[in-house]
């Protein structure tokens, strides 16, 4: 999932409301919830959405989540 400059949530290239954010990852996942999830952020948004976003992914039962980062080019 992503979270683009301007808050917008993205699932698999679609927009989606935050309200339906975890009832969306369920269903995709058919209740797996053993299932790699990877959230990206864009790099304006503050660092507290992205963690608070992954918080409530993980308190609904999701075990892998994980943060993707870009490396700065050397």
């Amino acid at each position: 999932m992503s979270i683009k400059k301007n808050g917008e949530l993205f699932i698999q290239e679609r927009a989606i409301d935050t309200i339906q954010l975890l009832p969306r990852l369920k269903a995709i996942s058919s209740g797996n919830t053993n299932l790699r999830i990877y959230v990206r952020g864009d790099k304006s948004v503050p660092y507290g959405i992205v963690l608070d976003t992954i918080a409530k992914i993980k308190s609904s039962g999701f075990k892998k989540v994980a943060l993707v980062a870009k490396l700065k080019d050397s």
